[in-house]
């Protein structure tokens, strides 16, 4: 397999900021080109985003560190990120499970019930979700949380959970209009490209490409994409994690969406859960971590000003 490279986070001025976040007082060699509210492009040679965002009124951002090209990042002047922002999390059945506990009580608990949506399908991956694609209904658990209530359906006492439609990406994003929406998508993509090899790699980057468009299409309402990677498997081998990470960086990249890569954070070990795949609450608490600190940072420290 020809090897290509994987930025971590396509913003460099983002991964300053999750630097911190994580680090807390550690030392950084970080220096942004430019900063917030600069006009300043993307350096020639730079993956820049393929479009600007529906915010063609906001700022623009472009930052590169050293040695690493940043995509140009597009976010509205008109209405700031901050704890106001409404968001729509979707995710596999990592969502569905305990890591989606976690980042779904963060959440709740900082930005309340009434700006949140969160949901959970187990077994989908980004075409599940697409209006292009037939209805996916889930064998084996769903989480549904809006201001409407709360949904968990999952195995319980080795009882399989009823099906569950997976809702389309477009649906949610018309009926939500949220700001920033966090995806955790990919993770049944690594069954896909073992079963049927490098060959699907192009109709898996052509729906790719589609979800990006879905929700960061004309007239969205969406000023941040974050996009959480599959976290590290000890069931499949590397060159398949490596593939489907490449797949979601790559599209991001062109889309100037963020990308936080589970795996730099992540190691599955027989600790961490039964089938190499799903994490236990106590290793999904640890790579949850991570990820809210990344969030906090983004919904806390990144502003535009008008």
């Amino acid at each position: 397999m020809i090897k290509r490279p994987r930025p971590v986070l396509q913003s460099p001025l983002f991964l300053a900021i999750l630097i911190t976040a994580l680090c807390g007082g550690c030392a950084s060699s970080y220096q942004p080109m430019a900063a917030a509210g600069s006009d300043v492009p993307a350096s020639t040679g730079s993956a820049a985003a393929s479009k600007p965002s529906p915010a063609t009124s906001g700022q623009r951002v472009a930052a590169a560190a050293a040695g690493r090209v940043s995509s140009t990042y597009y976010t509205s002047a008109v209405s700031p990120l901050n704890r106001s922002s409404k968001v729509l999390l979707i995710g596999d059945s990592l969502t569905v499970g305990p890591f989606g506990d976690q980042v779904e009580a963060w959440l709740l608990q900082n930005l309340g019930p009434s700006r949140v949506a969160v949901y959970g399908s187990c077994g989908s991956s980004p075409e599940s979700w697409l209006a292009s694609h037939k209805n996916f209904v889930t064998p084996c658990g769903f989480r549904e949380t809006t201001s409407q209530g709360h949904i968990l359906q999952e195995y319980q006492h080795n009882h399989r959970p009823g099906p569950v439609s997976t809702p389309k990406i477009e649906t949610l994003m018309a009926k939500y209009r949220p700001q920033i929406v966090i995806i955790q998508l990919g993770t049944n993509h690594f069954d896909t490209l073992q079963r049927e090899g490098k060959h699907s790699v192009t109709q898996l980057e052509d729906i790719y490409e589609a979800f990006a468009n879905a929700v960061y299409g004309p007239g969205s309402s969406a000023r941040m994409v974050i996009w959480i990677t599959p976290p590290d498997s000890s069931k499949f081998p590397k060159w398949v994690q490596d593939e489907v990470e490449h797949l979601i960086s790559s599209t991001n990249q062109r889309h100037g969406f963020y990308t936080f890569q589970s795996r730099h954070f992540t190691h599955y070990t027989p600790a961490s859960g039964s089938d190499g795949v799903h994490y236990n609450s106590a290793a999904a608490a640890a790579w949850a971590a991570p990820v809210i600190r990344m969030l906090d940072a983004a919904f806390t420290k990144f502003r535009v000003k008008n």
